[in-house]
């Protein structure tokens, strides 16, 4: 079976920014898995997990969580009207 670990251990990232957005990708596949089963303290942690790597991905790129959830930018995607 092919595991997100073995996959890293296998892979030669082209950067520091690919190495980063794999595993925030993990991260969140993880934490939809773990919204679809009971275990709240799992979930959280994962939650967490991915949260931490959203954040360090934001900051390679140059931005930060207020960027992100720019008023201007969430109307614009419809979450607030």
């Amino acid at each position: 079976m092919v595991t997100a670990t073995k996959l890293h251990e296998n892979s030669r990232f082209s950067s520091e920014r690919d190495e980063k957005s794999f595993f925030t990708g993990e991260e969140a596949v993880e934490l939809v898995i773990e919204a679809m089963d009971n275990n709240d303290d799992i979930f959280l942690s994962e939650a967490a997990d991915l949260m931490f790597r959203y954040l360090v991905l934001l900051a390679q790129k140059g931005y930060t969580l207020s960027n992100a959830t720019s008023a201007h930018w969430m109307v614009t995607i419809g979450i607030f009207y």
